[in-house]
């Protein structure tokens, strides 16, 4: 899933800088993740996007615990493996991979180390466009920002 559009996970280390007014990761802070995401990123973060054919580096996003959670379609996936095992079931060629991009992304800071990540995002790939609704919760852990939680809902097909 390679990104063309600018990568949600950097604009949370915003999140742990100062301010002009006030101190950032304030909870219930709203901030556009468009406006937050520097070009090029953080390298550690920005590979969410950039690992485009390969899973592994794109999971790495996750946080690797039995209590990662994934939600789709009325289905839950419980633990980073089997989310894992989910997206590459479901996205295990390049050709079901596509092209991701995120837009209208927001995020909303909980505590210093949770965020609310909600956006839209958009699939490209030869024989489809998919699009959906995300809303992921990021915790800070000593590996940096992570996925704990990720509610994804496809639109309607037209």
């Amino acid at each position: 899933m390679r990104g063309v559009g600018r990568p949600i996970a950097p604009g949370l280390a915003d999140l742990d800088e100062p301010r002009r007014q006030g101190q950032a990761g304030m909870p219930g802070e709203v901030r556009n993740g468009q406006d937050l995401v520097p070009e090029g990123g953080d390298e550690k973060q920005v590979h969410f996007l950039e690992n485009a054919g390969h899973l592994a580096g794109f999971m790495e996003i996750y946080a690797k615990s039995e209590q990662t959670r994934f939600a789709s379609g009325g289905d839950i996936s419980l633990g980073w493996q089997t989310v894992f095992d989910r997206y590459q079931k479901k996205y295990g060629t390049r050709a079901a991979m596509g092209t991701l991009n995120f837009s209208d992304v927001e995020i909303t800071s909980l505590a210093p180390d949770a965020a609310l990540v909600f956006g839209h995002w958009h699939l490209q790939r030869d024989a489809d466009a998919p699009s959906g609704l995300f809303t992921l919760v990021f915790r800070k852990t000593p590996a940096g920002w992570r996925i704990v939680h990720d509610h994804t809902s496809s639109a309607a097909k037209p």
